[in-house]
């Protein structure tokens, strides 16, 4: 008997060989498919969906934590005086795709102007705005603000078909310097189609004509 199983396990080692040596392929159609950027989709109370974070709702803390990285918090002026708040997540892996990511935090008039007033820092930006670095207590702060609007930035880029067979054709092709944007409207999705560069745009739909406002601004 012990002579058999010695046998066995030697006529098995081959086998076992072949077995490690072969390429593993990943099912990118069932793993950690809420998480790819194609994935996007509107809550009955009309909130976009899309990373595992609904706009408007999910706070930065929540984000950050699901996504595994802390952001960078700026205040941007830009040249006309406008303000944003805005996280940045400079190498994130959502889904199989690795990716940067820019939050758009949710912050009222009133807020913006008290984290400028304290700002510890102000370095100018290449587009001729200024961000400014928050004080160490309005950054903390910044954590519990929701999420109004992302960009996302693949390390890949997409070709137009890839975008076509995920996303679906657009309600509109704006063209712009360069290339064009594909426009989703009724999902709050803008995608900037560029050779050698790809950036997605989320926001909720009620907020989708501004956005293509400014888009259509930055295409002329």
């Amino acid at each position: 008997m012990r002579k058999i199983l010695v046998l066995l396990l030697i006529a098995a080692v081959p086998l076992l060989v072949w077995l490690l040596l072969q390429p593993i392929e990943l099912d990118t159609e069932r793993q950690d498919s809420a998480d790819l950027p194609w994935m996007a989709e509107i809550s009955p109370g009309g909130r976009l969906r899309v990373f595992g974070i609904e706009l408007g709702r999910t706070i930065l803390a929540k984000a950050a934590s699901r996504w595994g990285e802390r952001p960078e918090v700026g205040l941007f002026v830009q040249a006309g005086g406008d303000r944003s708040l805005e996280a940045y997540f400079g190498s994130l892996r959502l889904g199989l795709l690795q990716a940067r990511l820019v939050a758009v935090l949710g912050a009222d008039s009133e807020t913006l102007a008290r984290y400028a007033a304290a700002a510890v820092n102000a370095e100018p930006m290449p587009s001729g705005a200024r961000r400014l670095e928050l004080s160490e207590a309005h950054r903390a702060e910044t954590f519990e603000l929701p999420i109004r609007a992302l960009t996302y930035i693949p390390r890949a880029d997409y070709d137009r078909e890839l975008v076509g067979s995920r996303f679906g054709e657009p309600d509109e092709r704006l063209k712009a310097s360069g290339g064009s944007y594909w426009l989703y409207p009724e999902r709050g999705i803008a995608i900037r189609l560029d050779q050698g560069r790809t950036v997605i745009h989320y926001v909720l739909p009620g907020q989708f004509a501004a956005l293509r406002d400014r888009l259509a601004g930055k295409g002329r």
